[in-house]
């Protein structure tokens, strides 16, 4: 009798990912549908929008209900690039308010059918840059999120 594939199961960091990025597609922002799943993918037109999980830490939790839980705190960098203009850091400061309404529109990401339990997500840090090494200039912010999780 021949065996069914085996199941693929899709990590939770790669979900959260996607469901972030689907979430910042939809939106409304001025990057449009210039976002992106990692910081690899060429921004030839910005501005855009790139999203990353550059670090999934957990602890260990035991109740007495739930032993050997983990919660995750996975860490979500979504980071907006604009071309050079003479408001710059306006212009940069507005993407990032767009992209903090979308994601405070629907933290927990139900919109994008996460199925597990979301705990807390919290923007811990927004970080901007400037390069005048491109043609034209341009910048970049860094918002640092934590989607914290618990999984069993």
């Amino acid at each position: 009798m021949p065996q069914p594939p085996p199941q693929v199961v899709t990590h939770r960091r790669t979900i959260i990912r996607q469901a972030v990025k689907g979430l910042l597609t939809s939106a409304d922002t001025a990057a449009g549908a210039r976002v992106y799943d990692t910081r690899l993918h060429p921004a030839n037109t910005q501005p855009a929008i790139f999203v990353s999980t550059p670090s999934d830490t957990f602890t260990d939790i035991t109740d007495l209900t739930v032993v050997d839980d983990n919660l995750h705190d996975l860490a979500v960098e979504v980071i907006v690039t604009a071309q050079g203009n003479t408001d710059l850091a306006e212009t940069l400061d507005d993407l990032c308010e767009e992209v903090e309404a979308a994601i405070y529109a629907d933290p927990y990401l139900a919109d994008q059918s996460v199925g597990f339990r979301i705990q807390r997500v919290r923007l811990e840090a927004t970080a901007l840059s400037y390069t005048l090494e491109t043609d034209p200039e341009a910048g970049q912010a860094v918002q640092s999120w934590v989607w914290t999780y618990r999984e069993a």
